[in-house]
């Protein structure tokens, strides 16, 4: 009997190990999307205590000489942020979302993306890419 329980204590005890390191596995979410004139790239790394949320929005118009004051939004099942930027020499403004939410599930739903600058607006989603 003694032998039994033995056998039973280990074997949850190595389905808790299991459980608890995919629980902290890091993991590395990507999503794209671009339109007429920008290209988004928003990427979550980490696992479901602790992840950074990346993105870099590009501008492949060709009107970036007049591009000033750029507004945009990010909206995420899980997180989102919006805010301005003047668009750099480089044409590439990146940032980190400064209050992220939970690691996103697979079912959910694709991130909304806005951006106004020059009085033109386009909105466009970002699509999960793995």
């Amino acid at each position: 009997m003694k032998k039994y329980i033995l056998i039973g204590v280990v074997v949850l005890s190595l389905i808790a190990c299991i459980l608890l390191i995919n629980f902290q596995a890091d993991t590395r979410i990507i999503y794209e999307g671009g339109s007429q004139n920008w290209i988004v790239t928003y990427t979550i790394e980490g696992n479901k205590q602790n992840h950074d949320s990346n993105y870099t929005i590009k501008y492949i118009g060709d009107q970036s000489n007049n591009v000033k004051n750029v507004y945009y939004k990010i909206d995420g099942p899980t997180e989102g942020e919006d805010g301005y930027f003047i668009l750099p020499d480089t044409k590439e403004y990146s940032s980190e979302l400064k209050d992220t939410g939970g690691i996103p599930g697979s079912s959910d739903r694709d991130i909304r993306f806005n951006i106004e600058w020059n009085d033109q607006k386009e909105h466009f989603m970002l699509e999960r890419k793995n």
